[in-house]
């Protein structure tokens, strides 16, 4: 009996954007408390910049599931990896401390929405024979960039500076969003509930959250 193939277009450029969306994420956060130190920080508050990034994640990431439902994975991925890209642009223009945990925190809050969804995308393009091995491989993007993503983002720092780190973090930002451009999701996509009644009254936190 022949193999469902692991390795395929879907899955190359779903791997691809959650490794490159992963890389911003740990470049950054291996080198942004050294930046904030260019600003008088003390060690406190440089730690708050760096984790401001994954804070706004986590706030994302509650209402990245219903974005997804209601106008589709890949719609939402995009525009979450558009918002991710616009705010790492805007790096380059800060000037003070308290503007720089502000763009940490817009910044996460692309990262949260994009990885949701890419990981969403991701898993649902994996063969249904081979899902435990073919998940194995999809989740080294995240693996190798915690790897490797350190190690990178300190070299470029310690060459160019912040503002190089910034511009590679842009260049792969960007590519995220490309990436997953060229996902396929026909026949794949569900849970799509653009056309669906809303519920009249229906509060904030059940839009998030299933109480039972």
């Amino acid at each position: 009996m022949t193999k469902e193939k692991i390795f395929t277009k879907n899955f190359c450029f779903s791997f691809l954007s959650l490794l490159s969306i992963s890389m911003v994420m740990y470049m950054l956060m291996a080198t942004i408390t050294q930046y904030a130190t260019e600003f008088g920080s003390s060690a406190t508050l440089a730690g708050l910049v760096s984790g401001m990034y994954v804070v706004g994640g986590m706030f994302s990431r509650l209402a990245a599931g219903k974005g997804m439902e209601t106008f589709g994975w890949k719609k939402m991925g995009l525009a979450a990896a558009g918002f991710h890209f616009a705010a790492c642009c805007l790096y380059p223009f800060v000037n003070s401390l308290p503007l720089l945990i502000l763009v940490r925190f817009l910044h996460g809050l692309g990262f949260g929405a994009a990885s949701s969804a890419i990981m969403t995308i991701g898993m649902s393009v994996l063969p249904a024979g081979r899902f435990g091995e073919a998940a194995g491989y999809f989740m080294l993007g995240t693996t190798i960039s915690v790897g490797i993503g350190p190690f990178v983002g300190g070299y470029i720092y310690d060459t160019f500076g912040g503002i190089g780190c910034f511009l590679c973090a842009m260049v792969l930002s960007f590519l995220v969003g490309v990436f997953l451009f060229f996902v396929d999701l026909t026949g794949v996509e569900t849970g799509k509930d653009a056309n669906l009644p809303k519920e009249e009254g229906e509060s904030l936190v059940r839009k998030l959250i299933e109480p039972r």
